[in-house]
């Protein structure tokens, strides 16, 4: 049987609230909570330092203002100090039609996150899994970020 380090239950689950309440204005508070080795991967980017990480969050709801995120169920994972998180990003694509009037239609993908957490509580990485996401504006997003 795996024994996860229940001291980190706390800090997963302020992550797990963090990420659900996450927009453009709270990416700040990553700093509090990641350690300075701290990476963030996607299927699309692999970045190292968290004023990095939020430089690729910032453009993600840049490009959807209304993003959020819904955290469904997260879990400890047989590696020490390794926790999954089960979410769906729920985000709006505007559409212009004829006459200049917006439209806007809602989607949504669902991911994990594979999260790695230092002794000390502070987060060492976040690994995202994405699943279909036909409608996410992959041209923008994917665009290196600029340093």
């Amino acid at each position: 049987m795996i024994e996860p380090d229940l001291s980190l239950q706390k800090p997963l689950e302020d992550y797990v609230e963090y990420i659900e309440k996450m927009n453009i204005r709270s990416l700040p508070l990553l700093e509090t909570m990641s350690g300075p080795l701290f990476s963030l991967q996607d299927p699309y980017h692999s970045v190292n330092g968290v004023g990095d990480a939020q430089k690729l969050l910032a453009r993600r709801f840049e490009i959807y203002p209304f993003g959020r995120y819904r955290v469904h169920d997260f879990a400890w994972g047989r590696r020490s100090a390794t926790a999954y998180i089960y979410w769906s990003f729920f985000y709006k694509v505007e559409k212009r039609k004829l006459l200049g009037q917006k439209t806007s239609e809602a989607y949504d993908f669902s991911g994990v996150s594979e999260v790695v957490f230092a002794p000390d509580g502070k987060i060492l990485s976040h690994c995202e899994f994405w699943g279909g996401h036909d409608a996410f504006d992959v041209k923008a997003y994917q665009k290196p970020l600029e340093h």
